[in-house]
Order: structure tokens, then sequence, then C-alpha cells
């Protein structure tokens, strides 16, 4: 096989894993996003059921 050939498969080789990388990261983005959106889902619900609360004190 010639060096050149070599080279390029290397390369070829380089960019799948660098791929395979980048698709891992923008899976754990996501599940990242979605966790955090959770939390301030969760986090406005408690507020909202605090006020209500507080509202109903004064009905």
């Amino acid at each position: 096989m010639s060096e050149k050939l070599e080279y390029l498969q290397k390369l070829e080789l380089k960019i799948t894993e660098a791929q395979a990388v980048l698709a891992k990261l923008k899976a754990e983005r996501i599940q990242v996003l979605e966790k955090v959106q959770h939390d301030e889902i969760e986090r406005l619900e408690q507020h909202l059921s605090a006020a209500h609360v507080r509202s109903c004190k004064y009905c």
C-alpha cells in the first residue's frame, strides 16, 4: 500500500471517529437540555403552588 493511501485511510478513520464523538455529544446535549427544562418546569410549578396558597389565605 502506498504511503499516500495509508495516510488518507488514517484521515478517514479520524474523521469517522470525530463524527461519532460529535453525535455522542449532541445526544448528551439534548439530554441535558431536557433535564434542565424539566427542572425549570418543576421550579415554576412550585412557585405557582406557593403563590396560590398565599393568595388563598385572603379568600
